[in-house]
């Protein structure tokens, strides 16, 4: 269970305070009616700083200190992506002796941490009375607010990351379609054809702006009588780690360009122009351009592209 943003610790307000610990006894008086199994747990952050992080830390375990036994059995502390870091959480995880859930995408905006030394000292946090360790993930929306879930979870970053985690750890996906994503991963792993294709669709623009040529290379693979998610990944990532081609960037951008040519204005059109110039004089970055193609696909409602993972930063 993971109570709402108002339930602060940390305050230095008191009402504050005693509201979030009433939540929080609520909630593990809740899981205490289900079982009394301590598996089940009660994810927190830490809260604000209110100019002082030092205090806001120790007010933190002096309220935590005044938790009943039942809730602090089951309590697990969370990193953010603005004001505790994994290493702060992992300070006061040692002091209080409960887990500490990692959360990626909040450790790539505030810390940056390497992952499997991360994961190393979050798994020494969990005893085998608190289960297996948890994990969240989740990867950024683009054009979004910093820290904002994507709709889908795009599966060549997120295989690529689990594939160089050390550890073993139970993962939560945080992403706006729910189950779908979590069906669609173990599909995919379980070499569901007709899912390893479709995925394939999504990342068609991504590739062949690194290569036309792999782009027709992994189609052909891909439409071939039994083509398999190692190989397809494999393959990805040799593309996606190339260098640059300005001339398969432009390609690509004139792909995406045709599918609202005919709908755009004069005005959109000499704007791409003079973008499309400034990125070849190399006046600007490519998310210049792609940033504005994304404002023109949302407004002509091109459902395909935005279901695609060419506007998502792949890992």
């Amino acid at each position: 269970m993971h109570p709402g943003q108002y339930t602060v610790l940390d305050s230095n307000n008191r009402t504050v305070v005693d509201n979030a610990i009433s939540e929080l006894e609520y909630h593990g008086k809740f899981l205490d009616e289900i079982t009394d199994d301590y598996t089940h747990k009660i994810v927190l952050h830490i809260g604000g700083i209110y100019g002082d992080k030092s205090k806001a830390i120790e007010r933190f375990i002096e309220n935590f200190n005044n938790l009943s036994n039942n809730v602090k059995n089951r309590l697990i502390i969370e990193n953010d992506e603005k004001n505790y870091t994994i290493e702060d959480v992992l300070y006061i995880s040692d002091i209080i002796n409960i887990p500490v859930v990692f959360d990626n995408l909040h450790n790539q905006i505030n810390g940056n941490y390497e992952i499997n030394d991360i994961l190393n000292k979050v798994y020494k946090t969990w005893d085998a009375k608190d289960g297996n360790p948890k994990s969240h993930y989740s990867q950024q929306a683009p054009y979004k607010r910093i820290g904002s879930h994507t709709k889908t979870i795009e599966p060549y970053s997120f295989l690529k990351y689990i594939n160089n985690m050390s550890k073993d750890v139970d993962i939560m996906l945080e992403v706006k379609d729910k189950n779908i994503s979590t069906e669609k991963l173990m599909t995919l792993m379980n070499n569901d054809i007709n899912v390893l294709r479709n995925e394939w669709g999504k990342y068609k623009y991504n590739i062949m702006e690194k290569s036309y040529y792999d782009y027709k290379t992994i189609s052909k693979y891909i439409n071939s009588d039994s083509p398999e998610l190692q190989k397809f990944i494999y393959m990805l990532d040799k593309s996606l780690n190339k260098e640059k081609s300005i001339g398969d960037e432009i390609n690509t951008i004139n792909h995406i360009w045709g599918y609202f040519k005919k709908d755009s204005t004069k005005e959109e059109r000499e704007k791409l122009f003079n973008i499309v110039r400034d990125y070849k004089q190399k006046d600007i970055h490519i998310s210049e351009v792609k940033k504005y193609l994304y404002e023109l696909t949302v407004k002509y409602r091109q459902d395909y592209l935005l279901n695609s993972y060419y506007f998502n930063k792949i890992y």
